[in-house]
């Protein structure tokens, strides 16, 4: 490995072009941390642009790139009823990128690329790739190459002879630090155009859910931000005039405690009259006084990330609650009235008609703002789901529809698993829509392409639509 810069420059692309919108969070967290290290930077953000390879061709910029980062915040949509697979325009974009700068090594990096980040490298062909946080790997990744040295940073991968290396033999290693600092132009531009700025107040999750891969891209060891950091970010935000917002916690509330901390500091600066946001929630750590400070700190709605209503079905994937916690997050909203979400995945391994019912019935009985439900879980390759399959020999279920082993799937391209019980069941569709009703408050998304119009599934937006036409 022996690249040299001439200079401490890196561009940031942002190739999230799917809608609707979201701003790219980690770049104006990275922008920033590159800023205080005295390295010049410069933001390329693809997703308004109409003509990619005009916007990256060098008079689109003040100066040369030396190095040239991209973040991957998904692989794909994760839905099986309208499957995107996002990776083959980056890899486009990497071949680009190679092309236009030849001397500006490519850095791969994002929670999607953290996901499963050997087999994104191989597909994407990029140069270098980092897992995990970035805030202080990636000045000392341009540091290290700007002074001839090859980088020695944990979580870093590399090509060589057409195989990724690490300097790292685990997964990655991660931070206990969580320090954050941003710019805010990129946010304000995406909230001009209807979109959404996003905050952090921790990252990692520590639940064990069988098919999430945040604990594999984040990290299962949650590290929190000092609260009054996060007031101060949001009143910057205020200031800049950007009042809707969305916590991009994996769940807000775990820990509980650090959750209502956060909301106690918006409200003693003053800023919960000012401002409108949403947020993820388990219902395990979900109680009264927290559902209090959430309206008081001006939380306008909340997802419940429930996944299922049926006890069984819980356990199967390893939720780490039952339904009755389930019914008493939904009593404290209700009663407080703050709107909010419950979304639950049906097909996971165990799943018949029976459970499913089950659940149907008893989402509708939680009176929930609005609910999703959805069929067909996304299996991801590093997380328990997987090695619960492999251990079976199961099949899984490529984009195309097709029935693959799982032990033939390297699981980069989306495939899902659906249980046997309910997809051999061609009436499942049918029989879900009749359990739903005339409830025009639950959304199902099913095994039929024709069941749901495709799209990225953010939840929250969801919420925040139903909140908006109430």
């Amino acid at each position: 490995m022996s690249v040299s810069l001439s200079r401490s420059g890196v561009l940031l692309v942002n190739p999230n072009r799917t809608e609707p919108v979201v701003a790219p969070l980690a770049l104006d967290y990275l922008a920033t941390a590159l800023e205080d290290s005295e390295i010049d930077v410069q933001v390329l953000d693809l997703c308004f642009s109409a003509d990619l390879e005009s916007q990256l061709q060098p008079s689109q910029l003040d100066w040369q790139p030396t190095c040239v980062g991209i973040s991957i915040r998904n692989t794909d949509n994760s839905c099986y009823s309208g499957t995107e697979f996002f990776l083959p325009e980056v890899r486009e974009l990497v071949r680009s990128l190679k092309r236009i700068y030849p001397k500006a090594p490519t850095l791969l990096g994002g929670s999607g690329f953290s996901a499963m980040p050997a087999e994104v490298m191989k597909f994407c062909q990029a140069d270098f790739g980092l897992v995990g946080d970035g805030e202080d790997a990636l000045p000392q990744f341009v540091t290290d190459l700007s002074a001839g040295v090859a980088p020695a940073i944990p979580g870093l991968l590399w090509c060589s002879q057409g195989e990724v290396r690490w300097t790292h033999p685990s997964r990655a290693a991660r931070g206990r630090r969580c320090r954050t600092r941003r710019d805010t132009k990129m946010a304000l531009r995406y909230y001009e155009h209807g979109g959404i700025a996003g905050v952090e107040t921790k990252r990692g999750c520590y639940h064990s859910c069988i098919y999430c891969i945040d604990p594999v891209s984040k990290g299962n060891e949650v590290r929190l931000r000092d609260p009054r950091d996060v007031g101060a970010e949001i009143e910057h935000l205020v200031r800049s005039g950007i009042t809707v917002l969305h916590m991009c916690d994996s769940e807000f509330n775990v820990p509980e405690q650090h959750a209502i901390e956060v909301c106690q500091e918006i409200v003693s600066r003053g800023l919960a009259e000012a401002i409108r946001w949403y947020c993820y929630l388990t219902p395990a750590e979900t109680s009264r006084p927290l559902i209090r400070w959430l309206k008081r700190g001006g939380c306008a709605g909340v997802v419940f990330c429930t996944e299922h209503c049926d006890d069984v079905m819980l356990r199967v994937m390893d939720k780490g609650f039952c339904f009755s916690d389930v019914q008493s997050a939904s009593r404290f909203c209700r009663e407080l009235s703050l709107p909010f979400l419950h979304s639950v995945l049906l097909g996971a391994p165990e799943e018949d008609c029976s459970t499913a019912r089950r659940c149907i019935e008893r989402l509708k009985s939680l009176e929930a703002t609005v609910s999703k439900a959805s069929v067909g879980v996304r299996v991801y390759p590093y997380t328990p789901l997987a090695s619960l399959l492999r251990s079976r020999q199961s099949d899984v279920i490529r984009s195309n529809g097709e029935l693959a082993p799982i032990t033939t799937c390297d699981l980069l391209e989306p495939a899902f698993f659906v249980s046997d019980k309910i997809s051999s069941d061609s009436a499942f569709d049918a029989n879900v829509t009749r359990w739903i009703g005339s409830d025009e408050r639950v959304v199902y998304h099913g095994l039929s392409s024709g069941s749901a119009k495709p799209s990225y599934h953010y939840d929250w937006m969801k919420l925040a639509s139903a909140v908006n036409a109430a």
